[in-house]
């Protein structure tokens, strides 16, 4: 039988989970609009340091796919 190695969680993964935890708890709030073209679309959460993790940029999907090329 093969044992599979556990998971190494890393920086991205921790960022994200701060944010759904404030987000659960309301200590941050999604905005009602993208940062960066100002439409009113499902945003998902852009860091730019997994340092800073509350510090997310709230983009539409086409935005943030734009960020990432």
């Amino acid at each position: 039988i093969e044992r599979q190695r556990p998971r190494r969680k890393g920086p991205k993964v921790d960022a994200r989970q701060i944010v759904h935890l404030a987000l659960r708890i309301g200590a941050i709030k999604r905005p009602e609009v993208c940062e960066e073209c100002g439409e009113r679309k499902r945003l998902t959460g852009h860091h730019h340091d997994y340092q800073k993790p509350l510090h997310v940029e709230w983009l539409c999907y086409l935005c943030h796919a734009q960020r990432h090329r």
